[in-house]
């Protein structure tokens, strides 16, 4: 059977190499045959007609990346240049061999060569003929990708085992073994890392001598060298690779400490990269102190935009040091106005980061508009997942997501899945699709894959913790059992393998069993986990703490006495764990991970450690904000009803700082917080004004959701644009919805969110703004779905209570109405209506009133906990809106919560109907101290 990679060159005009050669040493059999790669001159003219998309010529730059992305789709360049590559190490030379090595069109050109002047083989002769294989490889990947789109992982990896299992490329390996010793820095280096891609590993004999000779002259490297050689070594964070590595540490800080140029910066930004395990916080400050002096004196800036993208680069990975955000902001608006300039390769870089930091605006505005010119003008499965993998692409309006679904499909059935498993995920996720087959499809690939391989336990810990966040995101709803049952058995068999001590194995496995193994964790397992539990770390704890919340949503788990006890068992050993790692310090980003385990944990406020937990939420510092921080914290305020003025202040002052530098996302999310939690304070309305400035600006690239949460933010504060009423309240924005709709991914959830906000927005804006000349036009929604606005506790002990004590003072039920609606639809626990004279009127027998002028309406409210922030207690911003709307409704309103009505001066009935007499006639309250301290109470807790 002909390997699937060689399918791709029956495509192309081919020469087939017959390996009989006498250049091989080794006996060859008839059965080493190599379909061979087109050469550079069919190349030029499949390219410059038009047919192909075009490839960046090459220059030194990209030679010392040292990425795996060093050929780049970009439709800009005329003509394939594969001279600029190939002239690299050698430009001078000019030796009539080097000139023929050097014009090979074939590996069967190259191989012939080599045989035809075996005895005429030099150090520069060998180290070409590399160069000029990779040359061939790299062009190959490009014809791949845009003819077999999804496959071109696995087509290049086909293509790789056929061409160095060759015993015809053994034989240049050991030519290549017998010269090392005479090679230069960079011919060297460039041998280890273009070997390396083409699939030779570095426990080959031959790579080994060149490790050793490359050793032997480390201090003598120049950078490009140096680059290049910390990049073919570092292959994971393992002891060889720092045993190879150590020796450049105290040379890359030397040169770090006298850079001067830009190019120099960027190949040590390149070293320091791939150093990660050695580097100390020590050498990261000296870093970003020449950074900060380069970006000083203009050495970098605008006009290097490969140098800020590298350095971003860096930064994004640097999991070591948290890099300053004021220097995020200056390198990435060094970028602004060149991204239409940038290279693929550079976009995905450019997007991760953009996605980390979520600012400026203007930058991550110009990548999102790249991105979908790129899908409108290129053939999308010719581009790399990892390009649509961001949270402000894929919300985006314009976004076409049956174009992206197609892709997902198409690369779910290509043999590259296992290789884009996890970067499809996360655009799986990302999109939020309503497409449950397709979703079936890719979590079926998974299972058949680790139905396969059992044993990659990687693979296994990674999907099946994303499993749980991925049913997460779609509303709960979603559920594969195969998938579930097939991680399942497989995350036992791990738990009691070797590897059963390592924290973050057991962390991962436990989450995904305690939420949907049958039973459970088994109780040996159990008992393991809970005496680890001093071990965690708290991204540990936060694994752990997601199995609880997903056990404790599934009805199945409730319903299990097993999965509770577990669920309480961990529940406790998080709480544990929790305060040890407070008791040791914390961050501000490790204290709202333990913020989000407590809440995960549903764990109950007003606790000593929930204190403690808002007291360190107090002591946010203005550095520490990005746009990505400020929409992590808002998120994680909103889920807790956690009100932290401090904390509020410093979020509202940075928003001040950074007005419209700040991305709409990021602004919808604080917005939404400071409604949820009805917060005010002197900086609160120039914060909002700045917002709403941000949320017009971005209103068109949002989705309905986040514009309506922001539109009704802004409404609460009185200061919504009436652009942005405008904007919302026409057909054009209406149909935009009922569109969204059709596509949304949690059709139980979502679209009654985006309705419920419309309907409140379209009765704020009634009410509160009358000039706008909205008409009201939720009439028949509010009446179909009137179960929504119902109260919850109708029926509880405080409800029935107020409504024997209001019988008590009205005269009876007959004055009462429950449960009813005011205009636009706001719920009222109790209304009684009184006349001119201040007395109930008996609603059984006045049932219409419509005719009767001077009468009074007073609204009894009765709020509940949820209606109370925590943290600092205050009414919440939807109570406090309800007020205010009520008001201009003409209602007297009389609002109870709990506190009061529990109260030990409320203990006996007397009181209770003494206090509700007060609150419906006013003017009866007589003024003594009692009823002023009764007041202050009431003042406090309700409003």
């Amino acid at each position: 059977m002909i390997p699937r990679g060689w399918k791709i060159v029956r495509r192309m005009p081919r020469l087939l190499f017959q390996s009989s050669t006498p250049f091989s040493r080794s006996p060859v059999t008839k059965g080493h045959q190599l379909l061979i790669y087109p050469s550079q001159q069919q190349w030029s003219g499949r390219i410059s007609s038009g047919q192909y998309l075009q490839i960046r010529s090459v220059s030194s730059d990209d030679l010392e990346s040292g990425s795996d992305e060093d050929i780049e789709i970009d439709s800009k360049e005329d003509v394939v240049s594969s001279e600029v590559f190939r002239s690299f190490l050698y430009p001078e030379e000019n030796q009539p061999l080097f000139k023929q090595l050097n014009e090979a069109g074939s590996v069967q050109d190259i191989f012939v060569f080599l045989h035809k002047h075996k005895n005429e083989l030099n150090p520069v002769l060998v180290s070409q003929a590399v160069m000029v294989l990779w040359d061939m490889q790299r062009l190959f990947h490009q014809f791949c990708t845009e003819e077999f789109l999804a496959d071109s992982v696995a087509e290049l990896k086909s293509y790789i085992k056929a061409v160095n299992g060759h015993p015809d490329f053994e034989a240049l390996l050991r030519s290549v073994g017998e010269h090392c010793d005479d090679l230069g820095p960079d011919p060297l280096t460039c041998l280890l890392l273009y070997l390396g891609k083409m699939g030779v590993d570095l426990r080959h004999p031959v790579m080994q001598k060149l490790l050793i000779a490359g050793s032997k002259k480390i201090k003598e490297f120049p950078l490009t060298a140096l680059s290049r050689f910390l990049v073919s070594v570092q292959h994971g964070y393992n002891m060889k690779s720092i045993e190879w590595t150590r020796p450049t540490v105290p040379i890359v800080i030397e040169k770090l400490k006298s850079v001067q140029d830009a190019e120099e910066f960027r190949l040590l930004t390149i070293c320091l990269s791939h150093l990660t395990p050695q580097v100390t916080s020590r050498i990261f400050d000296t870093y970003i102190c020449k950074l900060r002096e380069l970006l000083a004196d203009g050495t970098i800036g605008k006009h290097t935009p490969k140098v800020v993208i590298k350095i971003l680069n860096f930064m994004n990975f640097a999991r070591f040091y948290k890099p300053p955000s004021d220097l995020i902001n200056h390198l990435m608006l060094c970028l602004e106005g060149t991204v239409s300039q940038l290279r693929l390769g550079d976009i995905t870089n450019l997007i991760r980061t953009t996605e980390n930091f979520m600012q400026p605006a203007k930058v991550a505005e110009e990548v999102e508009d790249y991105v979908i010119n790129c899908l409108a003008e290129m053939e999308p499965l010719t581009l790399p997942v990892d390009l649509f993998n961001s949270s402000f692409i894929t919300s985006s309006p314009h976004f076409p997501l049956p174009l992206i679904e197609k892709l997902i499909d198409e690369h779910i059935k290509s043999a590259s899945f296992p290789i884009n498993m996890v970067p499809l995920f996360k655009l799986l996720r990302n999109i939020k699709t309503p497409n449950r087959d397709l979703c079936d499809r890719y979590w079926n690939g998974v299972t058949a894959y680790l139905k396969k391989f059992p044993k990659d336990y990687n693979l296994l810990l990674n999907v099946s913790f994303k499993y749980m966040h991925f049913n997460n995101n779609m509303g709960g709803t979603y559920r594969n059992k195969d998938f579930e049952s097939v991680a399942s058995e497989n995350l036992l068999e791990l738990m009691r393998s070797p590897l059963r001590f390592m924290t973050t194995m057991v962390s991962r496995s436990s989450s995904f069993l305690v939420a949907y193994n049958k039973d459970g964790l088994p109780p040996e397992l159990l008992e393991q986990v809970l005496n680890m539990g001093s071990q965690f770390s708290i991204v540990d704890c936060h694994n752990i703490s997601r199995g609880v919340k997903m056990a404790t949503s599934l009805k199945s788990g409730m319903r299990n006495p097993v999965i509770l006890d577990q669920i309480v068992k961990l529940s406790s050993m998080l709480s544990s764990s929790i305060r040890g790692h407070l008791s040791q310090g914390t961050n501000l980003s490790n204290n709202d991970s333990m913020m989000r385990i407590y809440q995960n944990i549903r764990g109950t406020p007003g606790t000593d450690l929930h204190e403690q937990l808002l007291c360190n939420s107090s002591m946010i510092k203005l550095k520490d904000l990005t746009g990505r921080v400020l929409k992590d914290l808002s998120a994680s305020f909103i889920s807790n009803r956690t009100l932290v003025p401090a904390a509020m202040d410093v979020m509202q002052e940075f928003i001040i700082q950074e007005k419209s530098g700040l991305m709409g996302v990021s602004i919808e999310r604080f917005l939404a917080l400071l409604y949820s939690l009805g917060f005010h304070s002197s900086l609160t309305d120039e914060c909002v004004k700045h917002a709403g400035e941000v949320i017009m600006r971005d209103c068109g690239r949002l989705n309905v959701l986040s514009v309506l949460n922001s539109a009704l933010a802004l409404n609460f504060y009185m200061q919504i644009p009436m652009e942005l009423v405008h904007f919302i309240f026409t057909v054009e924005f209406l149909e935009r919805v009922d569109r969204e709709l059709e596509l949304c991914y949690s059709r139980a959830v979502y679209p009654v969110r985006v309705r419920q906000l419309m309907m409140e927005l379209n009765r704020g804006i009634c009410l509160d703004l009358p000039q706008a000349d909205v008409p009201w036009f939720h009439e028949k929604y509010c009446q179909e779905n009137i179960h929504l606005l119902n109260n919850i506790s109708q029926n509880s002990a405080i409800h029935n209570e107020v409504l024997n004590t209001l019988c008590s003072v009205t005269g009876g039920s007959e004055f009462i109405k429950q449960s009813t609606y005011s205009s636009y639809y706001y719920n009222i626990d109790f209304e009684i209506i009184l006349d001119e004279h201040e007395r109930p009127i008996n609603l059984k027998e006045n049932r219409n009133l419509s005719d009767r002028d001077n009468l009074s309406r007073v609204a009894i409210l009765l709020n509940r906990d949820a209606n109370y922030t925590n943290g600092t207690v205050q009414l919440n911003g939807p109570v406090l809106l309800r007020r205010r709307h009520l008001e201009i409704l003409g209602y007297r309103q009389v609002e109870i919560s709990r506190f009061v009505w529990q109260a030990m001066y409320m203990a006996d009935e007397a009181s209770r109907q003494k206090f509700i007499a007060e609150q419906i006639w006013p003017h009866r309250r007589r003024k003594n101290p009692e009823n002023d301290f009764n007041s202050d109470v009431e003042d406090l807790v309700l409003t």
